[in-house]
């Protein structure tokens, strides 16, 4: 999924953690993304095969290693936890538009529900058609409805202050 999507439940999870600021819940929605483009460039994953940033295994792996920051740093489980879930959904969304995750680091073992297959988006052959239409707008519908529930939140946090 694109950042568009990721970010979306960054915003969302501003619901559950209030006082934790949007921008750490972002770039937790979007940490294995950022991971990926580091392992590229030192070479531990490539653009068409990704074991260290986004195989189920090392989500996971992320994922507890951000809610064990998170709570050395915060020392609040819920804190450390909704972060942690926030890294986590990046897998998830991941697997439901992509057919080709690896479960580790076994090439072969790949898992996906292949949305973006099923509706015929191709992000290697970007052409203005049906199906880059149909993925634009499903992300940004994603987002819209993430950032309607961080305003809301934002707003009654505003009321209560």
């Amino acid at each position: 999924m694109s950042p568009t999507g990721h970010l979306a439940f960054g915003f969302m999870a501003k619901q559950f953690t209030p006082k934790t600021p949007v921008l750490v819940l972002l770039i937790a929605a979007y940490m294995i993304d950022l991971l990926h483009f580091c392992f590229i460039i030192i070479g531990f994953d490539t653009a068409g095969y990704s074991p260290w940033s986004h195989s189920l295994l090392m989500a996971l792996v992320w994922s507890v290693l951000t809610y064990l920051l998170a709570l050395l740093i915060t020392k609040k489980h819920r804190i450390s936890l909704i972060l942690g879930l926030v890294v986590f959904s990046h897998w998830i969304l991941d697997f439901l538009v992509w057919d080709n995750l690896p479960i580790a680091f076994n090439k072969t073992m790949t898992v996906g529900l292949g949305f973006y297959n099923v509706i015929g988006f191709d992000p290697s052959n970007i052409h203005f058609d049906i199906p880059i239409i149909i993925a634009t707008m499903l992300e940004l519908g994603l987002l819209i409805f993430g950032l309607f529930i961080y305003f809301r939140v934002r707003k009654k946090l505003r009321i209560i202050r």
